[in-house]
């Protein structure tokens, strides 16, 4: 073989090499500036795309932290909500108790927990202060629950979600403690039904002393009712799952590998990332060591992904979210660091993925604290919205809001609502079969009040079909036990599925 044939191959070798591992996708994330929504400069905590006033579009509530330049200490800081205007525009909505009431905010969840067919929030805070229930008046309207059984305990909050645990079509309350440095029991409430709040105490849940960043529940096991991840700041992370009746047993050996002792874990996010019908784990390790994806085979026994660009780019990544960002039909992962740039990984099927740099997505060097991903301009793909915390001692930075550009691929979404489940429908499972590239395929999703740390991606759930031009089946799983089917169904549109009584 002559020398030139030599070096043609190497180089076609490197091109190939390259092409797997980062690629370069021009104009398909725009950053949004010069906007209130990211120039109202805070320590922002968390973020969450949720359609406080049901009008068919997504609203932004931002959960703010405390002003970390004040010489003579921490000040609590009020929270922003911003209302949609339907034509791109947001308009922030000043005079609401979520924004006037001053707090050490982490993050917030949304569900109606009072089944009256509009979303409630319930923020989470530090330092020792009560935590804050908001109950939706209609329209957007919020009042706050001064005398709640469910803030009453005060402690160091940094994360929460709404979740049906005992199936009664009310949904129950987690928040987690403990976050960055201290070990503290999380709080379990059991929703009464009449609006009150009954504490649980007799669960390992409520009496484990974790540094506890926040949860993320899902069916793991597939049994019919969720299960709790906990990603551990301050050791290892920990896995729970529902036996019913509110018992909960912690599986002992969960920690797999050596790399999830090793380094503490900050936030996490679930989905059916290899299209298999169960929920796996993408999780974000704060201090310098890999991620990691944890492959579920169905009962909740999870193996680690090993010798993939998503597996192997450390650095300091603060949180990830998961969504099908150029719906193509499989789960995407961008991932948020403390002092670098958003790092974006492309899903090419099989638990293989792309590091990309997708348009301005990854320009920035931010110290981001949260990730939410929602279609606000309702134009069919998931847009990003980035909280980001000020980086010690500097001034606030502003958020950021990425436009999705990348016009790939049809999609659908679809709004649940139970009747005999909770009105949300959190906890149900969509099950969406289509033809994606000529190969029949099946996509899971779960309504969640907990996608990923502090922050929550609406609950209306968004599906990418690729080229598909129809929907063969749509079944949905409801919490009640109830099934619901649709066949033949049309693409490009917001379906709405009521449970059948």
């Amino acid at each position: 073989m002559q020398s030139t044939d030599k070096y043609l191959i190497m180089l076609l070798l490197i091109i190939s090499s390259c092409s797997t591992q980062e690629h370069v996708t021009p104009h398909t994330f725009t950053r949004l500036q010069n906007v209130p929504i990211v120039t109202d400069r805070a320590s922002t905590g968390g973020a969450s795309w949720i359609d406080i006033d049901n009008d068919g579009d997504l609203d932004l509530a931002i959960t703010n932290g405390y002003d970390v330049t004040n010489p003579n200490g921490a000040i609590p800081q009020t929270n922003r909500l911003y209302r949609n205007s339907g034509d791109g525009t947001f308009e922030e909505i000043v005079d609401s108790p979520f924004a006037t009431k001053e707090g050490f905010s982490s993050g917030s969840t949304w569900g109606d927990y009072d089944n009256d067919g509009d979303p409630d929030v319930f923020i989470s805070n530090q330092r020792g202060q009560n935590n804050f229930l908001f109950k939706n008046m209609g329209n957007g309207q919020l009042f706050i629950s001064e005398d709640s059984s469910a803030t009453m305990d005060g402690g160091s909050s940094f994360g929460a979600a709404w979740v049906d645990i005992d199936l009664d079509g009310w949904i129950d309350l987690y928040v987690g403690n403990g976050g960055l440095s201290a070990r503290e029991p999380d709080f379990l409430f059991k929703n009464n039904g009449d609006g009150t709040f009954t504490r649980i105490l007799a669960s390992p849940i409520a009496t484990d002393s974790l540094a506890t960043t926040g949860g993320i529940w899902n069916d793991f096991d597939n049994d019919g009712d969720p299960d709790l991840f906990v990603p551990n700041r301050g050791g290892n992370d920990a896995l729970y799952l529902n036996k019913g009746n509110w018992e909960f047993t912690k599986v002992e050996d969960f920690s797999l590998t050596r790399e999830m002792n090793l380094f503490t874990s900050q936030g996490a996010s679930s989905g059916d990332f290899d299209s298999d019908g169960d929920i796996d784990i993408y999780i974000a390790k704060p201090f310098g060591g890999n991620n990691i994806l944890l492959v579920n085979d169905g009962s909740a026994n999870f193996s680690p992904l090993e010798h993939d660009p998503i597996v192997t780019q450390s650095g300091y990544t603060s949180s990830a979210l998961s969504s099908d960002f150029d719906n193509d039909g499989d789960l995407d992962v961008i991932a948020s660091t403390w002092g670098g740039a958003l790092e974006y990984y492309e899903n090419l099927g099989g638990l293989k993925f792309r590091r990309t740099f997708p348009g301005e997505l990854g320009e920035n060097i931010i110290y981001s604290s949260s990730i939410a991903a929602g279609d606000y301009d309702n134009d069919g793909d998931q847009d990003v919205y980035i909280g980001n915390w000020p980086n010690y001692p500097g001034e606030p930075e502003e958020n950021h809001l990425y436009i999705n550009q990348i016009q790939k691929g049809n999609w659908i979404k679809i709004r649940l609502e139970g009747t005999e489940s909770n009105r949300s429908a959190i906890g149900a499972r969509i099950l969406l079969t289509s033809d994606i590239n000529g190969q029949t395929t099946t996509q899971l999703r779960e309504v969640s009040g907990s996608q990923n740390w502090r922050s929550q991606s609406g609950l209306v759930q968004h599906f990418g079909l690729a080229n598909g031009r129809i929907i063969d089946k749509i079944v949905v799983e409801w919490p009640s036990g109830a099934r619901s089917e649709l066949e033949n169904i049309s693409i490009n549109e917001v379906l709405f599925i009521k449970e059948e009584s």
